[in-house]
């Protein structure tokens, strides 16, 4: 009997001296380490290099070595420090013995004449260097740009090896991927759809979570639980390999239906602090609840400078459940916009569940929204007191029909983190709100 094929491994490399140097985040690579999951590759391995024709050269030959797909991304532009042409040809060369000259593809030129044409521009000759590819490789053609990608199959150890490289801007990378790469991946022999399905949870620590769905977490269960944690949100990943037989606490033998059962596990374990079964952000959550019921909310804000509204209206159809909302940093626009009084700014000051209470009953009041949230807080770096050092946050909420309540924060990290975590925390308060739960202790609440 024939063994099934391996699952195959795929490496991704990324070029430049802006993301070894961490001028420029690589967002490339995440996406591109996801798609290839979710198509049913084992990504075994990320690298950043320099421009540096050797060093690139010698990063693809050993990935390579490794993995049987190869993604390189970055390097094929027009100037002299884009490298990846010539990295690449050297480095087929290394691999299959052969010489890898750089040759004019005709059809790559055509194309990047035509662009600059559409756009009313003259051609600089310096692009033309752009349609060059190794002879050991076709090239991809770039919609989106002038750079075109470029591909190549190499034997090695009895395997065939595919090595792209692909264009840096993501508007131009990722149509190629889907267009050029992605069919030819899904048709590798031992590709295997591995499940992937998140549960996300707010406000409860990442370790009191692990702690709680420990059994869950052994590196060894398939379905295979892991964790991460972002401004107080875990994202719990649940991920099923189909082809191998389920192990771990489970009583389902089927592997879909453990997920399920992994899912419910994670809720039950972390019930209260519960956002979704989707990945999407805590915006999204709030706003698709809020719709379903036809419910609307309004935001007052003061530290977090108009974060929460910006969170919300970054979300497609927010207008449909979002009404405003106010950035009153200063207490005269309190006082006049929200209608605080002045008997609670000189008894308990800005920041203050008082003052929090107020700002958003007097949001709701203006608006006529169903749900209204406010925050007011210290965010630094200076303007702390013994009483209420940076970091103390009051968030506000009020339901129609309900008591405004208000709840203490202290929270750790520089102004930009302070902000977020208080903008993320005000959303999760809103969602229970719109659930009419209990409201259960959040990490770095007071009291």
């Amino acid at each position: 009997m024939t063994a099934p094929p391996a699952r195959p491994i795929a490496s991704l490399l990324s070029i430049g001296d802006e993301l070894v140097l961490g001028e420029k985040l690589d967002t490339n690579s995440k996406w591109l380490a996801d798609r290839l999951g979710t198509i049913g590759l084992l990504v075994a391995e990320h690298r950043t290099v320099p421009d540096h024709l050797e060093t690139i050269a010698k990063a693809i030959v050993h990935l390579v070595g490794l993995a049987d797909v190869v993604i390189v991304g970055g390097g094929l532009g027009p100037t002299p420090d884009d490298l990846t042409r010539q990295a690449f040809a050297r480095a087929l060369e290394m691999l299959t013995g052969k010489p890898q000259p750089l040759l004019e593809d005709a059809r790559s030129v055509d194309a990047i004449r035509a662009r600059f044409e559409r756009t009313g521009r003259t051609m600089p000759e310096a692009n033309l260097v752009q349609a060059l590819r190794p002879a050991g490789a076709e090239a991809l053609p770039n919609a989106h740009g002038t750079a075109p990608g470029m591909v190549a199959r190499v034997e090695l150890v009895r395997r065939t090896r595919l090595i792209a490289c692909l264009p840096g801007p993501p508007r131009e990378m990722r149509p190629m991927f889907e267009g050029a790469i992605e069919p030819a991946l899904r048709a590798m022999p031992g590709i295997a759809h591995a499940e992937l399905r998140v549960a996300q949870v707010f406000g409860l620590g990442e370790s009191e979570l692990a702690a709680r769905i420990a059994d869950l977490m052994h590196r060894e269960n398939n379905p295979a639980v892991g964790t991460t944690a972002s401004s107080g949100m875990v994202t719990c990943r649940v991920r099923v390999e189909p082809s191998v037989p389920v192990r771990g606490p489970y009583r389902a033998t089927d592997p879909l239906l453990a997920v399920e059962e992994a899912l419910g596990a994670i809720e039950q374990a972390a019930d209260g602090y519960v956002v979704s079964r989707e990945h999407q952000s805590l915006a999204a959550t709030l706003l698709g609840e809020a719709a379903n019921k036809g419910l609307t909310l309004a935001t007052a804000e003061s530290c977090t400078g108009g974060l929460v509204g910006q969170l919300l209206t970054a979300e497609p159809g927010s207008s449909r459940v979002y009404m405003g909302g106010w950035v009153t940093y200063s207490n005269t626009m309190k006082l006049r916009e929200l209608g605080v009084s002045h008997a609670s700014l000189e008894a308990h000051g800005a920041v203050s569940a008082e003052v929090a209470r107020a700002m958003a009953a007097g949001a709701a009041e203006h608006t006529g929204a169903d749900v209204a949230l406010a925050v007011t807080g210290i965010a630094g770096p200076d303007g702390g007191t013994p009483d209420k050092p940076v970091g103390t946050v009051w968030i506000g909420c009020v339901r129609r029909g309900e008591s405004a309540l208000a709840r203490g924060f202290h929270f750790a990290g520089d102004r930009d983190a302070i902000r977020l975590w208080s903008a993320n925390t005000a959303l999760f308060i809103g969602l229970q709100a719109i659930r009419s739960r209990g409201h259960h202790r959040m990490l770095w609440e007071r009291g």
